[in-house]
């Protein structure tokens, strides 16, 4: 996965595997992931994130909701959002 990451083009999508997401987040090769979230209410399912594997380094990036009650929640890394506000105040300021 790392060396696919390295490769030009566009991004890589997963669905539908908590066990593959869960493995390619302990490997730190995710940059961000959206939640959709339905309004449904479940007694039982399954975990999304292993207890070993909260997800401390994302923050919330954005949010989309839908006339459905659907809403997607956009997390990325930290430093990513970090790195991306410098960027863009530098170029609001002048820089590159």
């Amino acid at each position: 996965m790392t060396k696919l990451k390295q490769q030009p083009g566009r991004d890589i999508l997963l669905y539908g595997s908590g066990q593959l997401f869960n493995t390619l987040l302990d490997h730190h090769l995710i940059d961000d992931f959206r939640l959709w979230v339905f309004p449904v209410v479940l007694v039982s399912g399954k975990r999304l994130f292993r207890d070993s594997n909260q997800p401390g380094s994302f923050q919330l990036a954005g949010t989309t909701t839908f006339s459905t009650g659907v809403v997607v929640l956009c997390y990325q890394q930290a430093r990513q959002r970090q790195a991306a506000s410098a960027e863009a105040a530098l170029r609001r300021f002048g820089g590159r």
